[in-house]
């Protein structure tokens, strides 16, 4: 619905790819669950789970850490497909952190870090020959959380 009411606002694009790797952070059988419902359900899993909340998966779920694998790689694979365009992508927080993660190589811990406001624009260049004369990376971070509309 984000995707299509961008395109109502007037950004010429192709049909959209719903491309789940793209999805938020899958959290599973906890999945809908509050943090209380969670420890309940299973106080030993849930507290193994908080001994470390970003390597850990969640009951047939995943971590953040293979989120931001999942993520990075299909940023990877859309860069090389379609080298020289602009590509968006309509997502959630989580995977948006996920992304910033990737682009800056993270580890997974300090992007949990990131917050992403909702329905704000995060902007991420990709730079073919590097930055810093090849010696850096190949990703630019532009914008995080910049309002989507900006009145003025």
């Amino acid at each position: 619905m984000t995707a299509q009411s961008i395109r109502n606002a007037g950004l010429k694009a192709p049909d959209p790819i719903i491309d789940h790797r793209f999805g938020e952070q899958s959290f599973g059988d906890w999945q809908g669950s509050s943090w209380d419902e969670m420890r309940a359900a299973d106080p030993d899993t849930y507290e193994a789970f908080w001994q470390n909340p970003v390597g850990n998966r969640t009951p047939n779920g995943e971590s953040f850490t293979d989120q931001i694998a999942r993520v990075g790689a299909a940023i990877e694979e859309y860069t090389v497909k379609h080298a020289g365009s602009d590509i968006v992508c309509v997502s959630h927080g989580g995977t948006i952190r996920a992304a910033l993660a990737h682009a800056l190589n993270l580890d997974p811990k300090s992007g949990m870090a990131i917050t992403v406001h909702t329905l704000s624009l995060t902007v991420i260049e990709h730079v073919p020959d590097g930055l810093l004369k090849g010696r850096g990376g190949a990703w630019r971070v532009v914008h995080v959380n910049r309002p989507a509309r900006e009145d003025h």
